[in-house]
């Protein structure tokens, strides 16, 4: 006889005010299981759920490690809201004091002056210098890199809607290396105030073109919804004028970080 698992316990520390309002009325499902992670489908919408994924609109933040594959929880698994409670198969998660959090846009405009002229040299040395870009460009038996790097290197040098289309999409995992390149991008881009008029139909070509999350999360950035740690790293550039959150940002995902770095470099230059 199979024996009831002990559930898992966690505090929510971070979820936004409208989210928590569309699980009460609307609930949700699981979308997709991973070790640290989850993904939870609200309408049209992704949640994530873990402990290391920083604050943001479509973020339920928790307060520890829980490793979701021992959850009793399978795609499609009903999400329920018991009072202060999300129940998630064998896992309860607690909504802790003070985390409901109204996410805005960020709209704050920043200008280059000489000091972030000069950090934004030092910034593009120092992530092309990075352990993980040094990795990620030596891995000569993998095809893939190879070819992501050689249309990524088109968008770098004439940034526009044909380049930008060729690696929308391109790459393996919930967030192609191509879509954090143009994440980053879009995110230096509004950090400047710029906009371009191919970018708003890039964003709806995403939503055919590549991952349900990762479109979200290029119209999330479009949008200026920044999770903290993208907040960090404009405050830490243009305020700051320093490069303290970059590890921080490099550390994203397999090669999400890199990806996004590489954009946002460009975006802002």
């Amino acid at each position: 006889m199979k024996t009831s698992m002990k559930a898992q316990k966690a505090n929510v520390i971070s979820i936004d005010q409208t989210i928590l309002e569309e699980l009460k009325m609307n609930g949700a499902s699981v979308k997709g299981v991973y070790t640290s992670t989850i993904h939870l489908s609200l309408n049209t919408r992704i949640l994530t759920v873990g402990s290391k994924i920083g604050k943001g609109k479509h973020h339920i933040v928790i307060d520890q490690f829980l490793d979701f594959y021992e959850g009793n929880i399978v795609q499609g698994t009903k999400v329920l809201l018991e009072q202060s409670m999300i129940k998630l198969g064998d896992i309860e998660l607690f909504l802790a004091k003070d985390c409901v959090v109204d996410f805005q846009p960020y709209e704050r405009i920043y200008r280059h002056n000489q000091q972030t002229i000069t950090l934004r040299k030092t910034l593009k040395t120092y992530v092309t210098e990075s352990q993980i870009y040094q990795s990620f460009m030596s891995d000569h038996t993998h095809l893939l890199h190879r070819l992501m790097m050689d249309k990524v290197d088109v968008f770098m040098h004439s940034p526009g809607y044909p380049s930008a289309l060729s690696i929308l999409g391109l790459g393996m995992g919930l967030t192609p290396f191509g879509d954090d390149v143009l994440t980053g991008f879009i995110m230096g881009l509004n950090s400047l105030g710029k906009h371009l008029p191919w970018i708003p139909d890039l964003v709806k070509d995403a939503y055919k073109k590549t991952s349900s999350l990762s479109a979200q999360n290029l119209r999330d950035t479009f949008d200026r919804l920044y999770p903290d740690l993208f907040v960090a790293l404009i405050e830490d550039f243009f305020i700051h004028e320093r490069l303290d959150v970059v590890d921080k940002v490099l550390a994203l995902g397999a090669t999400s970080g890199l990806g996004i770095m590489l954009g946002f470099i460009q975006g802002i230059s």
